[in-house]
């Protein structure tokens, strides 16, 4: 047995470090994939990709979503939309409700949410 793994507890660790990472990059797939059929089934026009960093149950996870115009000529982000991201959130709903934070002082600007929490 290796050094770094010399009892049950670390034994965890190592385990519970290994499925994270593993469910961080699967959901960086899915969110991937699910922006695709979005994609295919509305027609938007695709501005560029910008990267989101959000915390879920797994981590921080960064993933990429375009930033489209749709048929009215307004700009969004028809993943964030179709997840119920809110702008500028930096925590997935989720979390906000397992940790019993209000969602809407989350996605305010810093300042703003110092003041509230």
């Amino acid at each position: 047995m290796s050094q770094s793994l010399q009892d049950i507890s670390d034994i965890e660790n190592k385990l519970k470090a290994m499925v994270t990472e593993a469910c961080k990059q699967m959901l960086e797939e899915i969110l991937l994939k699910k922006e695709e059929e979005i994609f295919k089934i509305r027609k938007y026009i695709k501005k560029g990709k910008v990267s989101l960093y959000i915390y879920s149950q797994f981590g921080q996870v960064t993933y990429y979503r375009y930033k489209a115009k749709d048929r009215d000529g307004k700009f969004s982000f028809p993943l964030d939309k179709k997840l119920g991201i809110e702008k500028s959130a930096s925590f997935t709903p989720n979390i906000c409700k397992k940790s019993h934070i209000s969602y809407h002082a989350i996605s305010l600007p810093a300042g703003k949410r110092c003041s509230i929490l």
